[in-house]
């Protein structure tokens, strides 16, 4: 994991969007999600994480879409995990933003999330 601070307007949106091109440009698997306060909700947070994957091109599993429609945070992330242990090829996950959703249930479960993800996949918050 990686963790970038600084302060409002100090550019660190910038400096992650440099990193995302140029691995982009280097052939890596890296996922892009832009983080807001309409997702403080720890299902709503793992249901953009998913749209994100499927946007990169990256698949999340047929249990963590069908977990989308009607599961619980704990299904989703459990069937997200499930879909992210089967990932061979190493896969950059950057969160920006990750300041406006800093509430307890998201840190938590991103918490979880980290703590259990393949050694193949590092996120960036």
């Amino acid at each position: 994991m990686t963790l970038l601070l600084a302060p409002a307007g100090y550019g660190k949106t910038s400096v992650l969007d440099l990193w995302f091109q140029r691995l982009k440009a280097a052939g890596q698997r890296v996922v892009w999600l832009s983080a807001s306060e309409n997702e403080r909700e720890p299902f709503r947070f793992l249901q953009m994480l998913v749209l994100a994957l499927e946007a990169a091109g990256v698949d999340p599993g047929d249990d963590a879409r069908r977990a989308m429609g009607d599961g619980t945070p704990a299904a989703l992330l459990d069937s997200l995990l499930f879909g992210l242990e089967r990932q061979r090829e190493p896969l950059v996950i950057i969160v920006d933003d990750y300041d406006h959703v800093d509430h307890p249930p998201i840190t938590q479960l991103v918490q979880e999330l980290i703590a259990a993800l393949s050694p193949t996949v590092h996120f960036v918050l």
